[in-house]
């Protein structure tokens, strides 16, 4: 275990903003843990940091204690099979648990390749991409209580998922760390390539679509994914920043008519999903910067620092945007990464 006071997380967060916090404690094996109930102090703020591809710090200073586990030198030294399932310690970087699971020809996961992140803060976001989410493969969380000072398991409906949700990320007050996933991934796993531009970029790159193997499918994807996405090593960024919001038949219904080509997917159980960077652009707002803080050209759901932007910059743009869509459409975007400690 290791300890720092003042840290900075500008390199520590995928949009790299400037920040410290109050005091960083970074786990570094399993028997780290069995230390934290001495260390935090009740009450203390306490914020779990995964890889920081989810979080935005919307101030410079952390009144926080900051906990981190380091990730496994390899991949292998990370992942254990018991039975069926894949376990995977919660400080592996999630696109290397993909690339060990399509390359072991385990299925399942293919289409949340190089989604940026720990494999820790997969469930607490629910990561979902190309059709597929981690409650469609994920049979249960370990996790550290350090008021307890005990590991417990939660199976995947006491995980409580929802569309980029979950009990963790409703509740983010509980003295609990992720400590390790157990997915269900299997060898005979269907693909799943209805998702738009899945097939045709398999068959770019050389592929059958009726016989693609997960290696291949995961290919596509993280094809796919650079086609839309900016790499946060070059362009920081933290993802899709706004959910794409579920309305009413009723609302959708008011909506079309001043937006016929409103992009939307009608849902199981009523209610249609709507495009958030589709309502972006069309309400003029892709060009819009505060500070060095903006959209990506290419992608208005992704928020990206264009050189210098702090936490202040990001939160103020979120807020305008928010405003602007909400009186044009009545529709409140919701955004998806963590924000802390100030929320929007």
């Amino acid at each position: 275990m290791k300890v720092t006071q003042q840290t900075a997380l500008k390199n520590r967060n995928s949009l790299s903003l400037p920040a410290r916090c109050q005091r960083l404690i970074e786990i570094e094996n399993r028997s780290d843990f069995n230390d934290l109930p001495a260390l935090i102090k009740a009450n203390e703020p306490v914020h779990i940091l995964g890889g920081g591809s989810n979080t935005v710090l919307t101030q410079s200073h952390l009144p926080h204690t900051v906990i981190t586990q380091t990730p496994p030198e390899t991949a292998e030294q990370g992942i254990t099979l018991e039975g069926e399932l894949v376990l995977v310690d919660a400080g592996a970087p999630w696109p290397e648990m993909v690339h060990w699971a399509v390359n072991h020809g385990l299925g399942g996961i293919e289409n949340l390749a190089a989604i940026p992140g720990s494999c820790g803060a997969a469930p607490i976001q629910n990561i979902g991409a190309y059709g597929v989410e981690l409650k469609d493969v994920l049979e249960w969380v370990e996790i550290f209580d350090w008021r307890l000072g005990r590991f417990f398991t939660v199976n995947n409906a006491q995980c409580q998922f929802g569309y980029r949700n979950s009990y963790f990320k409703r509740h983010p007050e509980k003295p609990w760390i992720i400590t390790r996933l157990a997915m269900r991934l299997r060898s005979d796993s269907p693909l799943r390539l209805h998702y738009s531009g899945v097939r045709e970029t398999l068959i770019h790159l050389g592929h059958q679509p009726e016989t693609a193997s997960y290696a291949q499918v995961a290919q596509a994807i993280t094809t796919l994914r650079a086609q839309k996405l900016p790499n946060p090593a070059i362009l920081p960024n933290a993802g899709s920043f706004f959910k794409n919001p579920v309305i009413s038949d009723a609302h959708y219904a008011a909506l079309k008519h001043n937006f016929p080509a409103l992009p939307h997917w009608p849902q199981e159980h009523g209610g249609h999903k709507i495009s958030a960077a589709w309502l972006i652009q069309r309400l003029g707002l892709q060009n819009i910067r505060v500070g060095d803080a903006g959209f990506y050209r290419k992608h208005a759901l992704i928020v990206v620092n264009y050189g210098q932007a702090s936490g202040a910059d990001v939160l103020a743009l979120a807020r305008y945007v928010i405003t602007r869509v909400q009186k044009a459409t009545d529709i409140t975007l919701e955004v998806e990464p963590v924000c802390l400690p100030e929320t929007i």
